[in-house]
């Protein structure tokens, strides 16, 4: 079942997956100064739910985050993430070899931290992930 979180328009969707124990965040554009926003509240939207994982949907965006905003994202989301309660981070990439090296970088730094890291082509895959997850499942 999915229960809406929050929503900055044209920029970032945020719903809570009850089934898969997953909170997870659809970014629409990364042209916006509100990164760090979206990236905190989505943190504190776990926190709130109980999610065991963070799904990153950047299935849908063209580009990457502009280098201040990339730099904070590697420094400052996987702490958030953790500092929430969740376990996992899976992130949902499209064809495009540059956001999928982007989410790549920020996965590097999420494993360096103990988290476990995992990276899908669409967001049934990361909700199953998720579900395996929160069953306490190896995966």
């Amino acid at each position: 079942m999915s229960t809406p979180a929050f929503e900055i328009p044209g920029v970032f969707t945020c719903t809570y997956e009850s089934t898969a124990k997953a909170v997870v965040g659809s970014w629409h554009t990364f042209q916006t100064d509100k990164v760090s926003d979206a990236v905190t509240r989505h943190a504190q939207a776990g926190r709130r739910f109980g999610a065991r994982t963070c799904i990153v949907d950047v299935s849908g965006v063209r580009g990457v985050p502009a280098p201040e905003d990339a730099a904070w994202i590697e420094k400052n989301g996987h702490p958030l993430v953790q500092q929430g309660g969740m376990v996992a981070v899976v992130n949902v990439v499209p064809g495009s070899a540059i956001v999928k090296m982007g989410a790549d970088r920020w996965a590097r730094a999420a494993t360096q931290k103990g988290m476990q890291t995992f990276t899908t082509n669409s967001l049934e895959d990361a909700l199953e992930l998720a579900r395996r997850i929160a069953a306490g499942e190896t995966v």
